[in-house]
């Protein structure tokens, strides 16, 4: 009997920029030389001071190297305010529902 067993790995990503785009989630991945998640959800932000999201991957090897690689990753404050947006990264207890 053949049985596949699909392992998700699913992301917190939170103190983003707010209004962020997913290309631009993206481009910190690239600079990080880590593969970009699968997919990505924005929730709906509650303020206007910073965005967050769940990132999928598809390896759980690639959702720990971008865990390692992109925690704590500096992003520019789009408003040209003084300070940058730290994205901080965690794993999610989200279960996608099949």
């Amino acid at each position: 009997m053949d049985v596949n067993i699909v392992v998700r790995m699913i992301l917190h990503f939170f103190n983003t920029p707010p209004g962020m785009k997913e290309e631009q989630l993206f481009k910190v991945f690239d600079e990080a030389a880590v593969r970009k998640p699968a997919s990505v959800k924005f929730f709906e932000s509650k303020s206007e001071r910073s965005s967050s999201g769940l990132l999928e991957f598809k390896e759980v090897d690639d959702a720990l190297n971008a865990l390692v690689a992109v925690n704590h990753a500096s992003i520019p404050n789009p408003a040209g305010g003084k300070f940058p947006y730290i994205m901080k990264l965690c794993f999610s207890t989200y279960k996608k529902r099949d």
